[in-house]
Order: structure tokens, then sequence, then C-alpha cells
């Protein structure tokens, strides 16, 4: 069985490192770099969706300056 090892989504302008999966941006994508974009995309949405709850639960993540 692979090792499936921790990795971070990040976006188009991040440089490339072993541990970070971001978008392909080629203007021809293939079928399968077209798959990957769209999970990757669904994967962000659902990371975001996350933090809008944990947000709505815990007040004090909206705030800028924690020092407040």
């Amino acid at each position: 069985m692979d090792n499936i090892y921790p990795m971070i989504i990040g976006g188009s302008a991040f440089p490339f490192k072993t541990w970070l999966v971001k978008p392909y941006t080629n203007a021809v994508l293939t079928e399968k770099q077209q798959y990957l974009n769209f999970r990757l995309g669904r994967a962000i949405i659902m990371v975001d969706g996350a933090f809008g709850q944990l947000k709505g639960r815990w007040r004090v993540l909206m705030r800028k300056n924690k020092c407040e």
C-alpha cells in the first residue's frame, strides 16, 4: 500500500514545493489535469466552508487584531 503524505492546497501564485498541491495553469489542459483542477477547486470550497463554520461558532476568530 502506498503512503499518503499530508499536503497543502495552494493557489497558482505560490511557488512549486513538494508538499504543495496547486492547480495547473496551462492554456490547454489534458483531461486528467482538468480533473485535478476540478477536485482541487472542490477541496478549496470545502475548506472555506469549514473556516466559515469555525468563525460562526467562535466569533473571536473574526477579529483582525488579537490584542483587543
